[in-house]
């Protein structure tokens, strides 16, 4: 159940309009009450269906995740350093039999 209205505001001496909202999974839909007829027995309404907004902000989430993701430090596996200190001392053993 949606319903849009209209407030006045007495002290400003102004008419608001409060929009009815239903966010879904798939879609948003706005329901704007546009006016009134002088005898308040017909009403006009502006309908607004917005597609896959929800998407928008799980999109952001999944980036902001991703992006924490990269700052974080990898890991180093055991053998994958031993592998690069046993080439970096045949590199410099090399290097002493050269010079």
């Amino acid at each position: 159940m949606l319903n849009p209205h209209r407030n006045w505001y007495r002290k400003s001496e102004q008419l608001s309009t409060e929009v009815a909202i239903l966010s879904t999974w798939r879609h948003d839909l706005y329901l704007i009450l546009a006016g009134l007829d002088p005898e308040g027995e017909k009403a006009s309404f502006k309908v607004y269906l917005n597609p896959l907004v929800s998407w928008f902000w799980w999109g952001g989430i999944v980036m902001c995740l991703g992006g924490v993701l990269v700052l974080l430090p990898r890991p180093r596996k055991a053998a994958h350093r031993g592998a690069a200190t046993a080439g970096a001392r045949c590199l410099r053993d090399r290097g002493d039999r050269e010079g």
